[in-house]
Formats: structure tokens, C-alpha cells, sequence
């Protein structure tokens, strides 16, 4: 690999990362836990190799594009993150101050990490044509899946009043704090899955729309991981005033 293809696997992920910081509340993220979720990313593609011994991908599994994409790889790679982001999070110990737009991003740079070596693979796969398009599309992609599933993650965690203006869901799950954090986690992994899947089997169905089709999701991704960094935010307002 040439120092000009080094740079386009490491650079554009150093390039989200630094937007995002800028962007974010002050001292809502910690420079030094992203680079160890960055590398919990990396240390997830160990974790999708036993995944994939354990649950093999089928021969032409009933014949659908659509099954091979929304319950197989989908399930496989956001599945892989989610246990490397805990496996950092319980190294790290809970830290009970941490600003719900930081659980949330670190979850996105554990799917960056990921996919910068998914970059490096494809390099060696395909050649480095391939890194120009999935430099600016995939590797975001990657950070946009995991930060929605960061994104519930960090929901589960906010303190929330037991009785002021909720819904009887809410008052259970403020009740029951491990419950929630299991339902609330699991409904974010379903999200990521969910983008993942959609992400992939778009591009692979949608012949020549497939590139207007790509841009279009990540604009709307976009949009939504602004929109729930907001409601973090306001959230973390509402119980710090509350």
C-alpha cells in the first residue's frame, strides 16, 4: 500500500471525527476514549470472524438478496461493534458524568474503526479504485450506523423524571434501569441492523440509481444522527434543569 493510499484509508475517518468534535457541546467527548473506541472498531473485525464460523452465511439463502442483507451480513457487522463498543465500555468502567452525545459518538467510531480495515481488505480485494468511493460513502456509513444504535445506547442512560409528563412505558422503564438498558440497547442494534441492511441491499438491487440512492441515505443519515444528537442534548438540558 502507497503513502497516497495510506492517507485515503486513514484520513477521511481523522476528517468525520474532527467535525464531529468541533460541533459537539464543549467537553461532551473525550479525544483519548475515541481513539480507544476507534480501536475497539478494529478489534470488532476479530469478533465478526468467530461470528461468521458460528452462524456461517448461507448457500443463496432462499434465493434473497434481501434475507442475505437484512438478516445475515446486516446482523453480523453491527453485532460485532455492539460487543466490541462493551467490550471497551467495561475496560474503561462506567463512567456515570459521560455526556449522552459522547456514548453516541463513540459508538460511531467504533463502526470507523471497523470500517477502515473493511477499507483495507477491499484495497487488497479490488484494487485502490475502490477506496475512492468507499472512503466517502461506506466508512460513513459505518460511523452512521453505529451512532444510531449509540444513539439508544445513550437513551438508556439519561436520568429521566419518574412522573413528570410520561408514559407508562417510561415510568417502567425509569423503574427498572437494567430492563431498559437491555430494551433500549437492543431497539438501537435493531437500528443500525435495520440502516445496514437497507444501506446494502439498496446499493446492490438498485443498479444505475445505486449511486443517487447512496447519497440520498447518507444525507438522510445525516440528518437523523443531527436530530438525535439534538434530543440528547435536550434531554441532558431538561434533567440537569429538572
Amino acid at each position: 500500500m502507497s503513502l497516497l493510499n495510506f492517507i485515503m484509508v486513514v484520513f477521511p475517518p481523522l476528517i468525520y471525527v474532527l467535525v464531529i468534535y468541533l460541533t459537539s457541546p464543549y467537553k461532551s467527548i473525550s479525544i483519548t476514549k475515541s481513539l480507544k473506541y476507534f480501536i475497539g472498531g478494529i478489534l470488532s473485525i476479530p469478533i465478526l470472524t468467530i461470528i461468521n464460523l458460528l452462524l456461517p452465511y448461507g448457500d443463496d439463502y432462499f434465493g434473497s438478496e434481501f434475507t442475505f442483507y437484512f438478516f445475515e451480513v446486516g446482523p453480523h457487522e453491527e453485532i460485532a461493534k455492539f460487543i466490541s463498543y462493551f467490550i471497551i465500555y467495561k475496560m474503561l468502567g462506567r463512567d456515570e458524568e459521560e455526556h449522552p452525545i459522547g456514548t453516541m459518538f463513540y459508538m460511531g467510531m467504533v463502526g470507523l474503526g471497523f470500517a477502515m480495515i473493511e477499507n483495507v481488505s477491499y484495497f487488497y480485494r479490488f484494487g485502490e479504485f475502490v477506496l475512492i468511493t468507499r472512503t466517502f460513502t461506506s466508512t460513513l456509513a459505518h460511523m452512521l450506523f453505529g451512532m444510531f444504535t449509540g444513539y439508544w445506547i445513550s437513551l438508556s442512560k439519561v436520568k429521566i423524571n419518574k412522573y413528570n409528563n410520561r408514559s407508562v412505558f417510561d415510568i417502567f422503564m425509569a423503574s427498572n434501569p437494567k430492563i431498559r438498558g437491555f430494551v433500549y440497547s437492543f431497539i438501537g442494534l435493531l437500528c443500525g441492523v435495520g440502516y445496514h441492511g437497507l444501506w446494502n441491499y439498496s446499493l446492490s438491487t438498485s443498479g444505475k440509481a445505486s449511486g443517487s440512492i447512496m447519497i440520498l441515505m447518507l444525507f438522510i443519515g445525516l440528518l437523523g444522527a443531527k436530530f438525535a444528537s439534538n434530543n440528547l442534548r435536550n434531554k441532558k438540558i431538561e434533567n440537569k434543569d429538572g
